[in-house]
């Protein structure tokens, strides 16, 4: 199966900005190419000197359709995308609480019925970070250090976590920015990662004892 990033390279934003308001429909059309190219379709393409040229797979896929993902984040528009075309969704929990994610599932699986795509047919799955263990604080300990250093390369969740973080609350006048807008740096970083650890810790990963995970396995799957 394949799986496609519901995101867009820097070359989309930089190389062909024009291409931005039109992504989505851009995005469909080449996945519909794909899938035709897989069923056994020829297609017409121009090549490097503009001629017109027949395009195929070959061999043949042994799969009559293409199994393909879209990766969704928080946008929930990329949930209704991925029910319109059938596509299996990929996402996770950082950024998102379950009853978010049990909200854009259902709006996944409505534009999936809607669609008339075969029922039954639509699957989410759910990336988490894992590790388990016997005692809650040996696993809290043993992620610590590599689960900080992926919080300190992942901007967006820092800058989620970042106004939420009591450092950074809505002042007296309501504004839910810091005055000077600088980004966090040294001592107030490091206060911020560790923030953004306990909470993604608690609430977006697979961490701690079988019994444990298995109480959030068992709530994740209420949600579908």
């Amino acid at each position: 199966a394949l799986s496609f990033a519901s995101g867009w390279h820097a070359d989309d934003f930089v190389l062909a900005p024009e291409n931005f308001a039109e992504r989505h429909r851009i995005f469909r059309e080449r996945i519909d190419l794909i899938r035709r190219l897989w069923r056994g379709e020829t297609i017409q393409r121009r090549n490097g000197n503009g001629d017109e040229v027949e395009v195929r797979l070959s061999p043949r896929p042994a799969q009559s359709e293409l199994p393909f993902w879209i990766t969704a984040a928080g946008n929930p528009e990329t949930y209704r995308l991925a029910g319109e075309m059938g596509a299996g969704l990929l996402t996770n929990l950082l950024g998102q609480t379950f009853a978010e994610l049990a909200k854009k599932i259902a709006l996944y699986r409505e534009a999936w019925r809607k669609a008339g795509h075969k029922p039954g047919g639509s699957q989410v799955a759910l990336m988490m970070h894992t590790f388990v263990g016997r005692s809650p604080d040996a696993v809290r300990e043993t992620v610590r250090r590599p689960f900080l250093e992926y919080l300190k390369n992942s901007t967006d969740l820092i800058k989620r976590a970042r106004w939420e973080f009591p450092a950074f609350k809505p002042n007296a006048n309501g504004d839910d920015r810091v005055a000077n807008g600088d980004e966090p740096v040294g001592a107030e970083l490091d206060a911020l990662v560790a923030y953004a650890f306990e909470r993604y810790f608690t609430t977006s990963g697979l961490f701690g004892t079988p019994q444990g995970c298995l109480e959030k396995i068992d709530q994740l799957a209420s949600i579908g």
